[in-house]
């Protein structure tokens, strides 16, 4: 079961939060889990002018006694005025992995990334 909530105190940020508890866990997870996060990202057309964007997401989870991971993207984006959205940007991953089978990993990853979204 997740519950989340998200506000637009200004139509280009965003700040969400969500929280999220399994009713059947084995293989070593628990039940508990947490993610929050901000986002500033221009929501009108961008008219072939790059905008810039950031984010921000923090997430724990029980199951590495509430320790979990921190992730970062900035960069420019081109938004369409259908609402399709281009980014491209840096990336940054710092906290105990998302690949479950190594659940209890620390990892780091610095990259370049390139998004679409439709």
């Amino acid at each position: 079961l997740v519950l989340g909530l998200a506000a637009r105190p200004h139509e280009d940020l965003r700040i969400y939060g969500e929280a999220g508890w399994a009713f059947y866990t084995r293989g070593g997870s628990e039940p508990w889990g947490f993610q929050w996060g901000v986002d500033y990202s221009p929501a009108r057309p961008s008219h072939r002018i790059p905008q810039p964007f950031v984010a921000v997401n923090g997430r724990i989870r029980e199951e590495v006694d509430f320790g979990g991971n921190l992730t970062a993207q900035a960069g420019l984006q081109w938004r369409g005025h259908l609402g399709q959205l281009f980014r491209t940007g840096l990336y940054y991953f710092n906290g105990k992995t998302d690949q479950y089978e190594f659940f209890r990993e620390h990892e780091e990853h610095i990259g370049f990334g390139v998004w679409y979204d439709f």
